[in-house]
Parts: C-alpha cells; sequence; structure tokens
C-alpha cells in the first residue's frame, strides 16, 4: 500500500488501543496520538484479509474523521516511477471517498466497504 504524501499527518510507534464494542472488524479502536483522539484502522483488514501487526501508526490528513491507519511497517518514501508496485495506492480523493473513512462508518459493522470497493 502506497499513500501520497499531502496525506500522511505524522508517524508514530504503536499505542494503547481502546476498543470500541459493536465497530466494524477493520477498527481496532480509538487512540490519542499528540492529544488528539483518533479512529484506528487496520490497514490489513480493510485493504487485504490478513490483519496488521502493528508496527507502526500513520494518521492520515483531510479526511472527515481524524484517522490512522496501523501497519506493519514504514518502507519509506517512492518516487513516482515506484507506486505502480503498490498492490494501493491512495490520496485524499481516494481516501476521502472510501467508505470507510466516513463520520460513523466504523459502527456500522461489516456493512462497511472493504478492499474490493476501496478505490472509486
Amino acid at each position: 500500500m502506497a499513500l501520497a504524501f499531502d496525506v500522511v499527518g505524522e508517524q508514530a510507534d504503536p499505542v494503547p488501543v481502546a476498543p470500541v464494542p459493536g465497530a466494524a472488524p477493520w477498527c481496532l479502536g480509538l487512540v490519542q496520538l499528540n492529544g488528539r483522539l483518533v479512529t484506528l484502522i487496520d490497514a490489513g483488514r480493510l485493504f487485504g484479509s490478513v490483519p496488521t501487526s502493528p508496527g507502526a501508526l500513520v494518521r492520515l490528513e483531510g479526511l472527515e474523521v481524524e484517522t490512522a491507519l496501523a501497519v506493519d511497517e514504514i518502507v519509506g518514501l517512492l518516487g513516482d516511477e515506484d507506486l505502480g508496485a503498490a498492490d494501493f495506492f491512495f490520496d485524499r480523493r481516494s481516501l476521502a471517498a472510501h467508505a470507510a473513512f466516513q463520520a460513523g462508518a466504523a459502527a456500522q459493522g461489516s456493512r462497511t466497504a472493504t478492499s474490493s470497493e476501496a478505490v472509486t
């Protein structure tokens, strides 16, 4: 998975997660990052099928909901020529359009879109 540079707000080490009862399977819960309460999404479950072994958190910018992705690792910055190798590429527009990043989506349980509907 690759993210456009302008949607990456910050990266952080994993922090304690407060689970949200009844949340979608891809929603790990809520975390506090630099004083912000943020919904934490398991990138592996949302965009694939294998749960993430969180090695890092990536807080996303410019979305309707304060959101961070739990990812296995952050590899680094990619040039435009490398983006084709990513399974998924998300910029601000595609993330904002994804059902999982809408207000109230995590509370909708499994009815919310997964990877097959990720990019519109």
